[in-house]
């Protein structure tokens, strides 16, 4: 009997590899160089909210490090999308609105 949620092979294998891909590119685009080049992040980074840029660095490098590890590992997948989303519309509404 077939279940909901039993998809074919090639499909578990597409979303694979695109949950893959897109949190490697996070990762290596974003992440990492916030983390090799934390003092000089800090300098660069925006301070939408004014909390200092200490503050705004630690969500950006939660949300584009840590979550993408979570999503390529497979550990609450859809719980870790979440930082990423909340970061990256604070990027592209507040701090880039153009």
């Amino acid at each position: 009997m077939k279940t909901l949620f039993t998809q074919p092979p090639r499909v578990n294998a597409g979303l694979f590899f695109l949950r893959l891909a897109g949190s490697l590119l996070l990762l290596h685009v974003h992440g990492l160089p916030k983390i090799l080049h934390f003092s000089e992040e800090l300098t660069r980074i925006e301070d939408p909210f004014g909390l200092g840029p200490m503050m705004s660095l630690l969500p950006a490098i939660l949300a584009e490090v840590v979550c993408p590890i979570f999503i390529i590992l497979g550990w609450g997948t859809r719980l870790a999308c979440l930082p990423i989303i909340a970061v990256l519309l604070v990027a592209m509404l507040v701090v880039h609105p153009g």
